[in-house]
């Protein structure tokens, strides 16, 4: 009887810590969540924006203020345009230092400030 009492006691406190089974095997796949994916892709928006930042209508050419980091190549054409207009067409003639670069001026006014956009 002494041996008794301690065992069904044991039992009784051994069967409360368990861990209930499920009936059905797929309950469990459908109550945990999906892996995540680490295989993510990051596409950077290389569009051409800026500002005008000095303009020369007798020489025929702007100095641009462009976001850093996006440079376009010599021979690129761009637009600049004041409060949503485009003003004017402009085609990239280079050198470029830091953030500035040289456009000559195809056609239209542009004026200091206008903003730059490949489209």
């Amino acid at each position: 009887m002494r041996l008794l009492l301690p065992s069904a006691l044991a039992a009784i406190l051994l069967a409360a810590c368990a861990e209930p089974k499920s009936a059905d095997p797929r309950a469990t796949l459908a109550t945990t969540t999906p892996p995540v994916s680490t295989n993510l892709t990051y596409v950077p928006i290389l569009a051409v924006t800026g500002k005008v930042a000095v303009s020369n209508p007798k020489a025929r050419f702007v100095i641009l203020s462009l976001t850093p980091g996006v440079y376009p190549p010599k021979g690129t054409h761009i637009y600049a345009y004041r409060d949503g207009v485009k003003v004017a067409d402009l085609r990239i003639a280079g050198p470029q230092w830091d953030d500035k670069t040289v456009a000559d001026i195809l056609s239209g006014d542009p004026q200091v400030n206008d903003q730059i956009n490949d489209n």
